[in-house]
């Protein structure tokens, strides 16, 4: 499973200076040809269309960060049958080392499948036709959402624990309620104060954790101020996520680890 999210393009993350073009068709004769156009789902038949019918036209987006691009989606101005049917695309993460994307057989791609590039911040596409708006798939360092405890998608059976505090003497303290901003103090509380006890999150499919928020009892001053962490891909072999001393982690600091349960 990845996490693969629109760069920029379509959601205006992307604005429109980092956008640029070899040339454009001029807007005194089609208001709706510039090329901050360059973006899917443009109203009113909106598109970058190049000033010359020429071969080597490109238009360039700057993405703003490094990210790995896993898919391009294009689509032709929509006031008429305008679209290019094949392109080429080279990318650069400083504007002056520029490399084709390319494929198996290291011949430059000529269309979008099968696309995936390691990190990149620049992007130069090259098609074959003259009305071309482009958007981009793949993964930024600001790729990182929830996987499931705050948004509901991990259900309550799926979490369990080591013990949990009588819910006749604090209905508050059940295990189901291990999730962040939860109501009127809620929370997991062990049934034991001893070391060794733990909580278990089910994600019931792999994913690649890359941090971990935590939450005290919101109705007391009690929280927890280090925790260590297990995690394992069938519930059989488990590995603690250690730091670069090969240390067991034991706070909330940054750490990255793949696993289906944690």
């Amino acid at each position: 499973m990845r996490c693969s999210l629109p760069l920029g393009l379509t959601t205006g993350d992307v604005l429109d200076w980092q956008i640029s073009a070899s040339s454009s068709y001029p807007a005194t004769w089609d208001a709706g040809c510039q090329v901050k156009y360059a973006r899917l789902h443009q109203p009113n038949g909106r598109a970058w269309c190049a000033g010359r019918r020429a071969a080597g036209e490109w238009v360039l987006v700057n993405l703003g960060v490094p990210a790995k691009v896993t898919g391009v989606l294009t689509q032709g101005k929509g006031d008429d049958e305008e679209w290019v049917t094949s392109f080429e695309l080279s990318y650069s993460l400083d504007a002056y080392h520029w490399h084709f994307a390319r494929d198996i057989y290291n011949n430059k791609k000529a269309d979008r499948s099968g696309l995936e590039l390691s990190m990149v911040s620049l992007f130069r596409a090259w098609p074959s036709g003259t009305q071309f708006s482009p958007a981009f798939q793949g993964l930024t360092p600001r790729c990182s959402s929830p996987l499931g405890l705050t948004t509901g998608d991990v259900l309550d059976w799926q979490i369990s624990a080591s013990s949990s505090y009588p819910a006749t003497w604090d209905a508050g303290c059940q295990v189901k309620y291990a999730r962040l901003h939860q109501p009127n103090g809620r929370a997991w509380c062990a049934g034991r104060r001893a070391a060794g006890e733990w909580v278990l999150v089910d994600l019931d499919v792999p994913a690649k954790v890359t941090g971990l928020l935590t939450q005290g009892k919101g109705d007391d001053e009690e929280w927890v101020t280090s925790f260590e962490l297990s995690y394992s891909l069938d519930a059989y072999h488990w590995h603690f996520a250690r730091d670069i001393y090969n240390n067991k982690k034991s706070s909330g600091t940054v750490m990255e680890g793949e696993g289906g349960a944690a």
